[in-house]
Order: structure tokens, then C-alpha cells, then sequence
């Protein structure tokens, strides 16, 4: 049972997100992409290894491998950081 148009919509709108009649189907895939994965990881016995989790063959699709930055770089190009995190001003407002 994969995840239906109909779940994104009322997801969508529980987070209150402005969804696109053409992402619903996007995003309905990703959706099923990530819970699958979570099913796997569930799976996996208690205290398994990264690789152990990678070696188990599931594949989510196929991306590109990309480079990232270290968490010191991440931290050095901040505006501002707290104990070795980057802090950001709080954008959502609570009912």
C-alpha cells in the first residue's frame, strides 16, 4: 500500500504548505521512498552498523553522489553559531 495523492493533500495542509496539484505525485513517490527506508532500518537487529544498513541492499533511487561540507565549515560560514551549531532566527509562528 503505497501512499496516496489524497494523504500528501491532507498532510499538506495539516502543515499548513501550499501544495501544487504537480507535486502531489512527486511527493506521494518521496513519501513512499522514505517509509520504505524506515522499514528497513526497523528491520535491521538493534546495534547494527551504517554499512551493515547500506550492504542491505535497498536502494531509494538513483542520485547523484555529491560532496558536503564538514560541520567546521558549515560552522566558520555562518552568520551566527552557539557551541558549535548554527543558529537561526525562529520563522514560525505558533497559533
Amino acid at each position: 500500500m503505497g501512499i496516496s495523492r489524497e494523504q500528501v493533500r491532507k498532510t499538506g495542509e495539516l502543515a499548513k504548505l501550499s501544495l501544487e496539484e504537480a507535486e502531489l505525485n512527486r511527493l506521494a513517490t518521496q513519501l513512499q521512498e522514505f517509509l520504505d527506508y524506515v522499514n528497513v532500518l526497523a528491520a535491521m537487529p538493534a546495534g547494527s552498523t551504517i554499512l551493515e544498513v547500506a550492504d542491505s541492499g535497498v536502494k531509494l533511487s538513483e542520485r547523484e553522489q555529491v560532496s558536503c561540507l564538514s560541520q567546521a565549515q558549515v560552522v566558520a560560514l555562518a552568520p551566527d553559531t552557539w557551541q558549535g551549531m548554527v543558529r537561526v532566527p525562529r520563522e514560525i509562528e505558533y497559533d
